[in-house]
């Protein structure tokens, strides 16, 4: 299964980018936008970037860290449409 997977994305993504999750739990709200931005700003050129914070969000990162990671992604995370 993994193989078939592995191929049908083969082409497609090109980026899954984690955040650090440590600046997470440590980070004020203003350096949680910063980090979530530049994420998105240095990933997604070109296309298939996937955003996200690894596989999970440990219970310790503060909510409001985690809903200003959701909410930059929602603003900046957007391709634009070429049709």
């Amino acid at each position: 299964m993994y193989g078939t997977f592995h191929h049908y994305l083969e082409n497609q993504v090109k980026n899954a980018g984690p955040l650090d999750l440590v600046l997470m739990l440590y980070s004020r709200a203003l350096s949680c936008l910063r980090i979530s931005k530049k994420a998105i700003e240095e990933g997604a050129p070109g296309g298939g970037f996937i955003f996200g914070s690894s596989n999970a969000i440990q219970s310790s990162v503060p909510p409001e860290n985690f809903l200003i990671m959701l909410e930059t992604a929602k603003k900046y995370g957007k391709y634009k449409s070429e049709v």
